[in-house]
């Protein structure tokens, strides 16, 4: 071709050959910027592979591996159980919907394992797929009330004006009205009702008394008589040295009104050993009832020659 020549379209493929040039001779300076060489000129690329440049800085192909895969159409996809805590950002706001399916009601909770797992609330407390939570019917017991709980009064069941709670034979609280010897009313006021004291019902408290007796010459014989207006049980006679008893030991029988000597009835009060203060009592098992308007008898056998006693007799009122 001649300078200032048309230039005449080649329809053959430039090769090294043809422009003779020398192989492996072209340089990138050499390629225009805006060449836009085709694909197809490039050497081949097995499907789904890409270009990656190696540790030596040379263009080379290679598989995509890992944690994401490509298509030979270049979709990526993320591969399957590789994604960790740490991939997601920590403000990503994953929506829930995007979260395994969670059975109606249900919460997840961590297993003996350490894996959250979808189970259902159960025992004391029943939980709504609202969030609601609700104490379970029947389920509080006494422990589970704090000791100082306080309950106001309000809060429990209704309590029918002038009626109290009481345990049943089964030990259960029970609501029930006062009644019997006494009422009571809403403010709390007793009332003992009419012709409710007895004799009959405050004899236990009554029919038991003590009557002194002495002090009494131990030095001397002697019946010692005390009468009753009722009729009584002896059930027991005290001596209490007074003097002390001198030259022999003072011995006092107990007797009925008919003179029969009570058995376990007798006193012995030593001269050995005596002090001012000792105790000395016998208590009768037999021949101890005295009726009303009868006598019990302190029979003494004036054995000493010097002492005094005095003496307390125990009784219980038996009509």
């Amino acid at each position: 071709m001649g300078t200032g020549s048309a230039v005449t379209a080649l329809t053959d493929a430039i090769t090294a050959a043809k422009m003779n040039l020398k192989l492996e001779s072209v340089v990138n300076a050499d390629v225009e910027a805006g060449a836009a060489i085709a694909f197809s000129k490039l050497a081949t690329l097995a499907s789904a592979e890409i270009l990656v440049g190696s540790g030596a800085g040379v263009v080379t192909a290679r598989a995509v591996t890992g944690d994401v895969t490509i298509g030979n159409t270049g979709v990526t996809a993320i591969a399957s159980d590789v994604i960790i805590n740490t991939d997601v950002k920590s403000d990503a706001a994953i929506a829930f919907s995007k979260l395994a399916a969670l059975t109606d009601a249900h919460i997840l909770v961590g297993s003996a394992a350490n894996v959250a797992t979808d189970v259902a609330v159960s025992g004391d407390i029943t939980l709504s797929n609202a969030g609601a939570v609700a104490i379970a019917t029947g389920v509080i017991i006494n422990t589970d009330v704090k000791s100082d709980a306080a309950i106001a009064f309000s809060k429990l069941a209704a309590l029918t004006s002038g009626n109290i709670l009481v345990g049943s034979a089964g030990g259960v609280v029970t609501e029930v009205t006062m009644s019997g010897d006494a009422t009571i009313i809403a403010s709390g006021a007793l009332t003992i009702a009419a012709n409710a004291v007895t004799i009959a019902k405050i004899e236990a408290a009554l029919r038991k008394g003590v009557v002194a007796v002495g002090p009494l010459l131990q030095a001397e014989v002697l019946n010692a008589t005390v009468y009753f207006p009722f009729k009584v049980t002896i059930n027991k006679v005290r001596a209490f040295t007074t003097v002390i008893i001198g030259g022999a030991d003072s011995v006092i029988t107990l007797k009925d009104h008919s003179g029969d000597t009570m058995a376990n009835g007798t006193i012995t009060i030593a001269t050995a050993g005596s002090a001012v203060g000792d105790e000395d009592s016998a208590s009768p098992t037999t021949n101890n009832v005295i009726d009303a308007d009868e006598k019990i008898i302190l029979a003494h056998d004036g054995g000493p020659n010097a002492g005094e006693a005095y003496f307390t007799i125990e009784y219980t009122r038996t009509a």
